[in-house]
């Protein structure tokens, strides 16, 4: 059976490209085999943003929309942070909570998530051609700690402002299905279905 992928690319000029390939796909195979097909859509949907440059070369650039300015559009308007937080944190005056009905935000001293190529942020930031195959974690809305509350709306942002040392969210963006040490605790792998869940976990 075949399924069309459809992959809409915003181009500098405003329009957009989409992007039709057939994907051969077996509804009963193992999951090595759909991590081999997700390869091989990978493989030439790379090889048609190429070709695509290749033949126009203007594809590839974005004058007008620059990656720091979508980025600065992207961000969240320069507001304070709407809890108060020393209340929250003064609560149990630094006591550790003897039940988790005791427990704030600054309780919580890991954050780690699994799941698809939503969780990994799949072409979150990308804006032009040679960009849409970077996962973009950082900025991932349950597990991306990029800068702070004020910029990225996430959920570790959020809980950086109880507990600053909150550790496993992710710094950095890559190459999909190449995370690397920036990803941090988020173990997510775009293309991953709910079978897949068990092996992220181990």
């Amino acid at each position: 059976m075949k399924i069309v992928l459809l992959l809409a690319a915003c181009l500098a000029a405003g329009t957009a490209i989409s992007l039709a390939v057939p994907v051969p796909v077996n509804l009963h195979a193992d999951s090595s085999s759909i991590v081999k097909d997700d390869l091989d859509m990978l493989d030439e949907l790379k090889a048609f943003v190429e070709s695509a440059i290749a033949a126009d070369p203007s594809l590839a650039f974005d004058d007008e929309f620059s990656l720091q300015s979508r980025i600065e559009s992207a961000a969240v308007s320069k507001e304070s942070f709407p809890c108060n937080v020393s209340a929250l944190n003064s609560v149990r005056m630094g006591a550790k909570a003897s039940s988790v009905h005791e427990l704030t935000p600054a309780d919580i001293n890991v954050v780690a998530a699994m799941g698809d190529s939503i969780t990994a942020a799949f072409a979150a930031q990308s804006h032009i051609l040679p960009t849409i195959f970077i996962e973009w974690r950082e900025v991932s809305w349950s597990i991306g700690g990029a800068k702070h509350f004020e910029d990225y709306i996430t959920i570790p942002n959020i809980i950086k402002k109880f507990n600053p040392n909150v550790y496993g969210y992710s710094t950095g963006p890559n190459i999909a299905k190449n995370a690397g040490k920036a990803a941090g605790l988020n173990v997510a792998v775009s293309g991953a279905i709910a079978k897949d869940m068990p092996s992220q976990a181990s």
